[in-house]
Parts: structure tokens; sequence; C-alpha cells
């Protein structure tokens, strides 16, 4: 149907592969036509399944370099299929990194977002793949990912801080 200047179709989805698909749909109102088309993720897994799309390594603290230079967070997707993340973002409560038009990270693969892509190079010896450009509390912090409707997809806390998504508070990582 044609709602104001938007399309809304419904799919089921459950009869679609897992991963990111293209639709593509055409209207035809007073004989104009209009199209459009949209990436979206499919993931058609049983709802008690564990989303597994996470943050799995947290460093506000480095030792081998500066804070400036050596501070990153990892994402890791274990999906068996590329995620469209587009629209989503990842940070504290103060300030995040919104992933830009047709970002995907690729199936079983993990992601160093840095605060400094040099520094990250010079105190680790590989290339960040994406950049944070905020800092993160050496004392304690809780880290988002959110989707892009802003929901929490997983939540890591460590310090004094509470996790979003209700998970266990990890001490603050050491340097």
């Amino acid at each position: 149907s044609l709602v104001g200047n938007q399309f809304e179709v419904d799919f089921d989805t459950t009869t679609i592969s897992n991963g990111i698909t293209r639709f593509k749909v055409k209207a035809v109102l007073n004989s104009v036509t209009y199209t459009d088309s949209v990436q979206v993720n499919v993931v058609n897994y049983d709802s008690s399944e564990n989303w597994r799309f996470l943050i799995t390594e947290v460093l506000p603290d480095p030792s081998i370099v500066s804070d400036a230079e050596g501070e990153f967070i990892e994402i890791t997707n274990s999906f068996p299929f590329a995620l469209l993340i587009e629209g989503w973002s990842i940070g504290d409560t103060g300030k995040s990194v919104e992933f830009v038009k047709d970002t995907t990270i690729p199936a079983y693969t993990s992601w160093v977002i840095a605060k400094d892509a040099n520094g990250f190079t010079t105190g680790y010896g590989q290339t960040a793949d994406y950049l944070l450009g905020m800092s993160l509390s050496n004392s304690g912090d809780v880290i988002n990912l959110l989707n892009w409707k802003d929901e929490v997809v997983d939540s890591v806390a460590y310090g004094d801080k509470i996790s979003t998504d209700g998970s266990e508070t990890v001490d603050t990582p050491a340097s």
C-alpha cells in the first residue's frame, strides 16, 4: 500500500534465506509507476536463540600506547551470514558512532573499532576496521550496541556501572 510518500509492504521472511536481501517493490497509482528498494537483514531463527552479533572486547585503559591512541571496542558477527548494520551504533550514554549507509559485517567476523587508527596500528600492529571517535572511561562505563531502531542488541558494563540489558557487570579492565 502507498502511505503518504512511502511504500508499505509486508513480507513473509520465513521463506527467505538468512542474510542480507534486497527487496524491490513497484506500485502503480493513477497510471504512475513508483518503485523503491531496500536492503534488510533476514534472520529466521527461533526467538529463544541468542542474538549472535555481540560486543566481544572493550579496552578503555591500554598500557602499550596512551588512551587517546589505543582504546578500542571489538564487535563480532558469529552468524553464518553477513549483517547489514547501516544506521546501527555503538558507544556509551555520552557519545556513540553510527555505522554509515550500506555497512555490512561479514559472517564470522570481528571488527575493531578504535579511537585512533594510527595509534591502534602503532600499538597493536593491526589496522582498525572503524573509528570510535570517543573516549572510554577507565573507571567504569556502559557500552551499548544499538540496532537501527535504537534497541539494545548487546550491552557491556564495567567498573561501577550497570548494563543496559541486565547482563553482569565486569571488573574494570586492567591496562
